[in-house]
């Protein structure tokens, strides 16, 4: 075979690779673009899932935050009834449209040294869902018996 003949085929393997590393590039180009997109969409919903965690966390503080400070008051100053938050949780005005109410009411009609205090925050979560949190206790009357 001659050197001729030998640079030629070199020539035509040589060719022939070249389209096989186009097709590659396009390839992996391809991989690497779906790739990235995956992470900016699993950055976006990390995103997404770190802001209803904090805003749980808001609506969670002003429900303890007005049952403590239920729980702080003379039991006879404690009225039943239904009303909004008497404590104040500045934080909750990052929730949207937060409506705050607290239920007090008599546990058992024949015990009346113990209330039930329903502390309740409804806002306007992601997608307009409305998100409701509740928390339930018992208030009991501290006055030591004789």
């Amino acid at each position: 075979m001659s050197a001729r003949k030998k640079c030629q085929k070199l020539r035509q393997a040589r060719h022939a690779c070249l389209g096989a590393s186009y097709l590659e590039l396009t390839a992996s180009l391809f991989i690497l673009s779906v790739g990235i997109l995956g992470s900016f969409q699993l950055f976006h919903f990390t995103l997404d899932r770190m802001r209803v965690v904090k805003e749980d966390g808001i609506a969670m503080r002003a429900v303890q935050n007005e049952i403590e400070w239920l729980r702080a008051r003379p039991f006879d100053e404690i009225a039943l009834g239904e009303g909004p938050f008497a404590s104040s949780t500045p934080e909750t005005s990052q929730l949207v449209n937060a409506q705050s109410r607290v239920k007090v009411d008599l546990f058992n009609p024949m015990q009346p040294d113990l209330k039930r205090v329903e502390a309740t925050v409804t806002w306007r979560g992601d997608q307009g869902r409305t998100v409701t949190r509740t928390a339930v206790t018992l208030l009991a009357d501290k006055r030591a018996t004789p």
